[in-house]
């Protein structure tokens, strides 16, 4: 299905306009974002307003890197809701799609496409927390909330299926997942030579596998104690102590700028396996102790050979997902074409549902059952339930679309059944 042949689904069937606006890290300064906070009450706030303009439908996306906005309406109301926002986003432009897409970069964004750490998980996360929060606000109707489902599920298997996170492309973050394939982290000793991006990002890594001890050398004490305030559970160790410390240690990372060698071979001195990562250019590790029985090293040649096949794999992985992507938003659409006749089957099956749990019950009640005989009580209920539904669902199917209409009239006066609108 074509982009254009979306838009006229959309356009004449849905009868809804969906539109995002917002702003991320892809398109502002992470200091004007930093600028922006979105508080729970500002939040209730702006779903308030929304709904004074006959917005019924929307979710706020509030994360620390992107503030966006979803909502549906049979009228676009764009200036209208950048009026509202306008006193929350401190007047920043914001960035707008409409229609497929708006669909398709909500779908991206749930599944990582647009994380600083491509395929992350925490975004999905934030988002399934966002379609919550709208609820509780009373945001989330049947259309918005099918939309959101649909792109968490797709979220879901393109982590399960493509794991685009497994093909990282930073150095540091590659170092550590080499580690882990040959240690366990946890609860081992790490030292840390350097304070600045390469040494604070392995930091950050390293925190997280709850190990027993990080300690930091640098040159510069005063580096080092930022990081100590960052990171409380850290020691802070002079620089020339640094071969001391390496006696006990299981891990080394040397992220330095100095011309020099800062780790020599022919002063290690140590008798357990220990293993080293150079992020340094040029080398801050002397390539010797590849020969030392105890020393595994990782220098930046081989990372940056590893970073560039990720790149390859990472291409395939993104082309993989927008075509998982592509799939959920061609059913996405053909729901919304299909949504009439599909809620007057829901209601039917839902008033059928009903008629065969108040049965269930009321022989339950009546007859002295064991567990067996409730189990095929309920089974041979159900598969009345199903005989029942059957040529209803072929029929309404594969109505046209005029006559959907009147069938739909027709079930709501003979059962008397009301669904969401």
């Amino acid at each position: 299905m074509n982009h254009l042949q979306i838009n006229v689904i959309i356009a004449a069937v849905m009868k809804m306009n969906f539109i995002m606006m917002g702003i991320s890290y892809e398109e502002t300064s992470m200091n004007d974002l930093n600028q922006i906070f979105l508080s729970d009450t500002n939040m209730m706030e702006i779903y308030l307003k929304l709904q004074d303009i006959n917005i019924n439908q929307a979710v706020i996306l509030s994360t620390c890197n992107r503030k966006e906005i979803y909502y549906m309406s049979e009228t676009e109301h764009v200036n209208q809701v950048l009026d509202i926002l306008s006193s929350y986003m401190n007047d920043i432009s914001l960035h707008i799609r409409k229609d497929n897409e708006a669909y398709e970069y909500l779908f991206e964004v749930t599944s990582g496409l647009h994380s600083m750490v491509l395929g992350e998980d925490q975004i999905l996360g934030q988002v399934v927390d966002a379609m919550e929060f709208s609820k509780r606000c009373g945001c989330l109707k049947k259309e918005m909330a099918k939309v959101f489902r649909e792109a968490i599920t797709c979220a879901k298997e393109i982590k399960r299926d493509i794991h685009i996170s497994e093909h990282p492309l930073s150095l540091s973050y590659i170092a550590i997942k080499e580690l882990r394939q040959h240690i366990s982290l946890k609860g081992k000793n790490a030292l840390i030579i350097g304070s600045g991006k390469m040494a604070t990002l392995a930091l950050t890594y390293l925190v997280d596998e709850n190990m027993n001890n990080i300690t930091i050398c640098n040159r510069s004490v005063d580096h080092a104690k930022k990081l100590k305030q960052q990171y409380p559970s850290i020691d802070i160790k002079d620089y020339h102590q640094r071969y001391d410390i390496l006696q006990h240690c299981d891990v080394l990372i040397s992220a330095t700028s100095s011309p020099h060698l800062v780790i020599e071979e022919d002063k290690v001195n140590i008798d357990h396996d220990i293993y080293m990562i150079d992020l340094a250019l040029p080398n801050d590790i002397d390539e010797k102790l590849i020969n030392h029985e105890h020393v595994f090293l990782l220098n930046m040649s081989y990372l940056k050979k590893v970073s560039h096949e990720n790149e390859e794999k990472r291409k395939q992985c993104i082309n993989d997902s927008k075509a998982t992507i592509e799939h959920y938003l061609e059913e996405l659409y053909h729901w919304f074409e299909n949504e009439k006749v599909d809620e007057s089957l829901m209601l039917l099956q839902q008033y059928y549902q009903q008629v065969i749990d108040d049965t269930d019950a009321i022989l339950e009640k009546k007859l002295n059952l064991d567990e067996h005989e409730k189990y095929v009580l309920k089974k041979t209920l159900h598969i009345m339930h199903m005989r029942l539904l059957k040529q209803p669902i072929q029929v309404l199917k594969h109505l046209d679309e005029d006559k959907q209409d009147l069938y739909n009239q027709v079930i709501d006066a003979l059962f008397q059944i009301e669904g969401e609108k």
